[in-house]
């Protein structure tokens, strides 16, 4: 049978002090104004990754594209994020995530803008086969614990 020792010499919960993160810095509230604009600017990635399938069938019309010129061109838009994501990660560590995340969102809008001056096939390929380091770089700014 257990035995009652007294009274708790544990100090209450809300008195303990917060654990520091792994940086050791103290804790504050940026690490919200660095999650929002990862957020915003991963949305608008995965809605830049859906529109393209929305896009296709005029697009298609309009360039005179067949069935299998369609599966190319999503299997290349794709087949880009499968093998840049590794390089992209390296390249976020080497320059910094901020700096990364900035060049990125540059670079896509720069290929998806270019994207309305396809003429053909080949340069379709070329402006949608465009490495995105968005992802890796958002997630390199989320803070560590």
């Amino acid at each position: 049978m257990a035995t009652h020792a007294g009274p708790s010499t544990a100090e209450p919960r809300a008195t303990r002090p917060r654990p520091r993160p792994a940086g050791g810095g103290p804790r504050t509230e940026v690490r919200w104004a660095i999650v929002g604009p990862c957020f915003l600017g991963l949305t608008v990635d995965y809605i830049d990754r859906a529109n393209l399938s929305v896009a296709l069938p005029k697009m298609k019309s309009e360039l005179g594209l067949g069935p299998s010129a369609e599966g190319v061109i999503l299997a290349a838009f794709f087949a880009s994020y499968a093998l840049f994501q590794l390089p992209a990660g390296h390249l976020v560590d080497r320059l910094g995530a901020r700096i990364a995340y900035a060049v990125s969102g540059l670079w896509w809008s720069l290929f998806t803008a270019t994207t309305a001056l396809a003429q053909s096939l080949g340069a379709l390929l070329g402006f949608r086969f465009a490495p995105a380091p968005a992802s890796p770089a958002a997630t390199r700014r989320a803070p560590r614990r």
